[in-house]
């Protein structure tokens, strides 16, 4: 049982020093305007893609898919209510402040009090 378990380790050992073969460069190079398709600017310029293509039909069925759909409308009213749970939740952090007014009048009968 020692020998095949030394083996495997023996070989598991030697195969973690193996490396790949380095790849052949391929003389590429990114322009140096280029940036990620995640930046800020872009993110922006794409939020509205479908204009690009410069069609007032396209641009009427999306408006008219945004309005009439209940996914969107739904995903909407959950985001709007997380919203106000956050607003409630963070109300405990605020300082509360708590104000009491309190006014009496007493008139003493005359001889022993009663009536």
């Amino acid at each position: 049982m020692k020998a095949p378990l030394s083996l495997l380790t023996l070989c598991v050992l030697l195969s973690a020093c193996a490396s790949p073969d380095p790849r052949p460069d391929s003389g590429l190079q990114p322009p140096p305007d280029w940036q990620s398709a995640h930046s800020a600017n872009n993110l922006m310029r794409n939020a509205q893609w479908w204009t690009r293509f410069g069609s007032p039909q396209l641009d009427q069925l999306i408006a008219q898919a945004r309005i009439g759909s209940y996914d969107l409308a739904a995903a909407l009213a959950r985001v709007r209510k997380a919203q106000a749970t956050t607003v409630i939740a963070g109300g405990s952090r605020l300082p509360e402040v708590r104000g009491a007014v309190n006014a009496n009048r007493q008139k003493l009968m005359r001889g022993n009090g009663y009536s």
